[in-house]
Formats: C-alpha cells, structure tokens, sequence
C-alpha cells in the first residue's frame, strides 16, 4: 500500500522488484472502525522515483479539493478528495487497439477527482471514450467502491463482494 503521511520513506512505499499494482477497496461494513478504505500498491519504473510529487489541489471552480501522489507534470493519479472519494489506478498492457481519440487516463482521473460521489465519479469514467486500457478502484466514503475496467470502447464495473474487492495486475 502507499503509505501517505506516516513519515515512511517513499522508497519504501513503492515496490521495484516486482511487477503488477494492486488495488484493494475495503468497505465500513467489515472494517473495525466503520470507514471505507481504498490502497494500492504502484510499482513503477526505476525511473520515476526521482519525479514523485505529492500534491493538494483547491480549484476555484467549487469542485472538491483533492491530494494526489503521482509524476511531477501530471494532473493527476491516485488519491483522494474532500467530498470523501478515494482511487487506485492501474494501467493494464493489451494488444488490442488503443484509441488516439479518446481521453488520456490522467483526464478520466481528474474527471473522478473533480466528483461529488460515487455515481459522479462512475460516470466521470465511463461518459467518454478511454484512450487506453485501464483499471480504477474507487471507493466513496458512505461505504460504496467500484472497481471500473476500461478499454478503447468498453467499461465494466465490478462490485464489492463481502465488502472487499482487489484489482491485480501480474
């Protein structure tokens, strides 16, 4: 899991021996303390340690402010907002086709960000076309999560069962 404000060092928190994220969201229905969870794990390349930011977002728009962690110089990745909507996010290798005329994942990203609640955020994913293969585990703090697959031209939810849903890749 990322491990976000606890001082541990971010070397530590991000895998680079191993390759495949996974995504867990965890429901109040079966946590002690009655909150909804979501955590990933992101192992990405080598390379990117040197660019992770962590980054607070207060639009003027009136849409929620969000904390992120991610690249430096993209507008979003896995995080979480004031409304109480949390994400992980994987991006799935396919041979299949990918889209030059769909929305890059950074903006479906922002578009669940920029959510209210889980049903803004659903349809923030599935409104347009996805440039890419893609997988995003929402949780929502009224004990609901969402595991969305998005390809090219399809999009699956996918439901908690028993209150726990996982996402891995590898």
């Amino acid at each position: 899991m990322l491990k976000l404000g606890n001082g541990t060092d971010r070397k530590d928190s991000i895998s680079l021996k191993e390759s495949g994220c996974t995504s867990i969201a965890v429901t109040g229905e079966v946590t002690k303390d009655g909150h909804t969870y979501v955590g990933q794990t992101w192992d990405n390349l080598h390379a990117c340690l040197n660019t992770m930011i962590a980054h607070l977002v207060i639009p003027d728009s009136g849409t929620p402010s969000f904390f992120y962690v991610g690249e430096a110089g993209i507008i979003s990745r896995m995080g979480m907002n004031s409304a109480g909507i949390g994400i992980g996010v994987n991006s799935l290798s396919t041979n299949g086709p990918v889209n030059f005329e769909g929305v890059p994942l950074q903006f479906v990203i922002r578009g669940v960000m920029d959510s209210a609640n889980l049903a803004q955020a659903i349809e923030s994913v599935t409104r347009m076309p996805n440039g890419a293969v893609n997988n995003i585990m929402i949780a929502y703090k009224d004990s609901e999560a969402v595991d969305v697959e998005i390809d090219h031209d399809n999009c699956e939810c996918l439901y908690p069962v028993n209150s726990i849903i996982t996402h891995k890749i590898g």
